[in-house]
């Protein structure tokens, strides 16, 4: 199956931290359809990146991948990442932050949204794929822990 086939939604430019902490944010089409959630990266922010140029050949790696086989579009790039949701052990959002953060078998991995609208849309459809390994931290009045 093609990722074009397989996409319930899309993603672009969601800045994406895995298992530690990052000098430069990496940016990531993310892909969401019945087999999972892909993470195709795309760029960090202290990469140089020309005006115009640079978006015409996101737009051409976008319409590539979207030919190609999820496997063989997950292996062109070590970055990228595919994790079924039967991986998934655990999600935890928090809609201050447009931050999602979900536990994997293998890893710990932060979404970070730009748009409310695009936040509520995955925590919608991950609520309603994965049940009861969902949480969220909305309800629950969480304090400052830096004081300066």
């Amino acid at each position: 199956m093609s990722v074009k086939e397989n996409t319930d939604l899309a993603f672009v430019n969601v800045r994406i931290e895995r298992n530690s902490f990052m000098m430069a944010a990496h940016f990531y089409d993310i892909i969401i359809g019945e087999g999972g959630i892909q993470g195709y990266y795309m760029w960090r922010n202290n990469d140089f990146r020309i005006p115009g140029y640079h978006h015409i050949v996101d737009y051409f790696k976008r319409i590539f991948r979207g030919r190609k086989e999820i496997e063989s579009a997950v292996e062109k790039h070590e970055k990228n990442f595919h994790i079924s949701f039967d991986d998934i052990q655990g999600v935890v959002t928090y809609r201050d932050h447009k931050e999602i953060q979900l536990l994997s078998v293998n890893e710990q991995i932060y979404f970070l949204f730009r748009k409310f609208e695009e936040y509520d849309l995955l925590v919608a459809y991950l609520e309603d794929k994965i049940g009861e390994k969902y949480f969220t931290r909305d309800n629950i009045d969480i304090k400052d822990s830096v004081y300066i």
